[in-house]
């Protein structure tokens, strides 16, 4: 029979591997609509597909819309599967780590989950690394579509009033 311990622990090897599976399943999907958009974008500059400027904004503006979902479910994934991995670690350092401490009658320890950064805890910033709470990584996901729809809006609204001109060309 599996014992509390064991299954504390399994929980938490198995929250902890899916959110690496899912960062994973992340990045790809974000690389794979990186590269689309990039080279819609690419196409639409240049002068030989000037004629299908129209459809490729309609059909980067659309891909950028599934990528803004996918990116936005993404993160919330992300963030919610953080919370289970911390909810996870702290089930299973209270069972184990506290009844050891106890009976040795001393205070535990802050034991911290990956990825875990309480703001007791200051962690110096430089500028080659860092870390801005406004905009994660993960957020980028969801950050960056927005930034390619921007940009076909952009480029449709450039042909409809034409200008500049060589945007068009």
């Amino acid at each position: 029979m599996v014992g509390r311990d064991d299954f504390l622990q399994k929980d938490y090897e198995l929250k902890a591997r899916y959110l690496t599976d899912h960062f994973s399943r992340m990045w790809t999907r974000f690389n794979f609509f990186l590269t689309i958009e990039s080279t819609l974008v690419g196409l639409s500059f240049h002068k030989d597909y000037s004629s299908y400027v129209p459809a490729l904004c309609c059909l980067g503006w659309f891909l950028a819309l599934v990528w803004f979902h996918f990116g936005r479910t993404d993160n919330f994934l992300a963030d919610h599967y953080r919370t289970q991995i911390g909810i996870a670690f702290n089930r299973l350092t209270e069972l184990k780590s506290l009844e050891k401490w106890r009976e040795e009658n001393q205070e535990p320890p802050e034991l911290l989950f990956v990825g875990d950064v309480p703001e007791n805890i200051k962690v110096r910033q430089r500028v080659l690394s860092g870390r801005w709470s406004r905009l994660s990584a993960t957020e980028l996901a969801a950050f960056l579509p927005l930034v390619y729809l921007a940009i076909w809006i952009l480029r449709l609204l450039s042909l409809c009033f034409s200008f500049p001109k060589w945007i068009c060309q």
